[in-house]
């Protein structure tokens, strides 16, 4: 699998240089979108790592309540947060080089950002 290189960023972990792509679910019936996160190894078309379980709400519909307003309820996914949970992957015995299925890995926002705050 590969990523497009317009639609992805590059990111290096440990010296090896990968691409990751953030993309958004629908809204459900609470307006909280989940969020997707690939990353793959940037020189060889393996398999990809995918992170799943992550969710956010869209903050213009909450932007003119700012009473209400809750940072955790806006995660913002960061470089350190996807060098992370690469780096867990890989202790995991994520190999990204040979061509296969994906690692689905599945998290929650407390897992993920537990280092933001």
């Amino acid at each position: 699998m590969s990523l497009s290189k317009k639609k992805s960023r590059p990111i290096t972990v440990n010296g090896y240089p990968f691409r990751f792509q953030v993309s958004t679910s629908k809204l459900d019936e609470d307006f909280n979108f989940s969020l997707n996160l690939t990353v793959v190894r940037d020189i060889s078309h393996g398999k990809s790592l995918q992170v799943k379980g992550l969710v956010t709400r869209d903050f213009w519909l909450d932007f003119s309540d700012g009473s209400g307003y809750e940072v955790e309820k806006y995660p913002v996914i960061k470089l350190a947060n996807i060098a992370e949970i690469i780096q867990k992957a890989i202790s995991m015995g994520w190999d990204s080089s040979p061509n296969g299925k994906s690692l689905v890995f599945t998290t929650t926002n407390d897992q993920f950002f537990k280092s933001q705050t």
